[in-house]
Parts: structure tokens; sequence; C-alpha cells
């Protein structure tokens, strides 16, 4: 491991994923990357030469699934936590990624302040998002400040990340989401004169449980309706095992395109 970046190796543990194909370096505590990044992943509806941003992209990992699955794409990583891009390129260089490049960026700031760091207009063939999962206030916030700013925003955030989204993307490009399934109506609002075409999965925790996670796609400037698909149970039992579906994506790298 090289020593040049910001971690003690002692404060970081590589974990498979992917069945084993995807090896990743992330914090032991804070904000570390599991089955949601992986998803988002899997229903990035990209194909071979593609250009992929991952927005709230961490140590890199749903964007790196992405480049597991699909070797030739051309992928951007972009973050606000500079210690989290440390460990972006590093997975970067242990995967072998082709082609990528990995930009600090405020995804709230201003359009200007965004492209001074790289972040450009029009360039993105797709994006997925990671974005904080809780709004101030409602969750107490963690000690670890790497983990709360990845964890918790202001009220409008979810806003200010789909603007960002709106403008890097390409016309007729995808954005494709994750995030708790409360969060349903502020997607739908943060969409909104953005991105149409929505496909909504629903995401159970096990069969016949509520959905707890939503994965969201949509395509740029669309004014086609949204589509509620059936929803996809990650257990076939509360703490039972994978389903066949779910396995398939995780353990197999399978896609699970959203976007028609």
């Amino acid at each position: 491991m090289p020593t040049s970046i910001s971690w003690r190796e002692q404060d970081l543990t590589r974990d498979a994923f992917l069945g084993g194909r995807l090896q990743l370096w992330q914090p032991k505590s804070g904000h570390r990357i599991g089955h949601d990044g992986m998803l988002l992943a899997a229903a990035c509806d990209a194909s071979p030469g593609d250009s992929v941003s991952d927005f709230g992209a961490g140590n890199g990992g749903a964007g790196i699934a992405i480049a597991s699955r699909l070797p030739d794409i051309d992928l951007t990583l972009v973050d606000i936590e500079p210690s989290l891009l440390d460990l972006a390129r590093l997975n970067l260089e242990d995967a072998n990624v082709r082609s990528a490049k990995v930009i600090e960026c405020d995804l709230t700031a201003s359009a200007k302040d965004r492209e001074a760091t790289g972040l450009l207009p029009n360039v993105a063939d797709h994006i997925v998002l990671n974005p904080p999962f809780y709004t101030e206030g409602t969750v107490r916030p963690s000690l670890d400040l790497i983990k709360r700013r990845s964890h918790v925003s202001s009220p409008d955030t979810l806003e200010r990340w789909l603007k960002a989204a709106a403008h890097h993307v390409k016309a007729n490009g995808t954005l494709t989401l994750i995030h708790r399934a409360e969060a349903l109506v502020d997607v739908l609002n943060a969409a909104k004169g953005r991105f149409g075409n929505l496909a909504i999965l629903p995401l159970q925790p096990y069969r016949g449980a509520p959905a707890h996670r939503i994965i969201v796609a949509g395509r740029a400037g669309s004014k086609e309706r949204l589509r509620l698909l059936p929803p996809l149970a990650l257990h076939e039992t509360k703490g039972g095992e994978q389903t066949e579906a779910v396995a398939a994506l995780l353990r197999d790298g399978e896609a699970l395109p959203l976007v028609v």
C-alpha cells in the first residue's frame, strides 16, 4: 500500500465486493460503502465507451464497480472530502481502471466554482449519485466529521446536487441515484424540470417488508412519465439469505438497467 495517502494502513480495511472480483480500501470507521453502492452501480445503464461520473463518490466504490463491469468507460469520481478521494485514487490504481479522473468539488457550489474544479457542463453520458441520506436536525450527527458530511445535509442539498447533475450531464444522458424510501417526494421535487422518464425501484430488506431504499433513474430533459417498478427484495426473510436476483447483482456483477 502506498504511504503517500493521508491514512494509516491500520485505520483501513480492504473489503471484497462482487464475489471478490473487486477489492476496496475504506476506513474502519466512518463513511463506508456497502450494498447501496453496489446496487447503485448495477443500475447505471452505461455502455462501453460511455462517460460516467460518480457524484458523492467517497472511496470510489460505485464508480469503480461500474468500471469493473465495463472496463472501457471514461470514469470521473467527484467528492468534497480529500481524504476519501485519496482512497479513491488508491482503489482506482488497485482495480486497474483504464480511464479515470478524480475531482474534489463541492456539488452545492455555484456552476462557476464547480467548473473551476474541472466539473464541466454537458460532458457525462451517465451520472450515479449517492447523496447524504439525512437532513440536519432529523438525526443525531456523528462525531466523525467525514461521516457526518457524508450522511447529513442541509435541506437544499439534494436540490443543489441534482442541479449540478443536470448541468454536468449530456442531453438525454441518465441520472441514477439511491436514497431512503421516505425521501421519494424530495427526489421527485429535485428532479422536476431536470430529469424525466423516471423509473422508481423500491428496495425491500426482505420479502413482504416495507421498502427502506429506492433507486431512481431517469433521462435529462425527458418529458416521459415516471414508472413505479415492482419491488426488489434483498433477502428472502428477515436475517435470511439473499434473494437470487440480488445475489446475481452483488456476487455475479450483473447489471440492473432501469431507464428505457
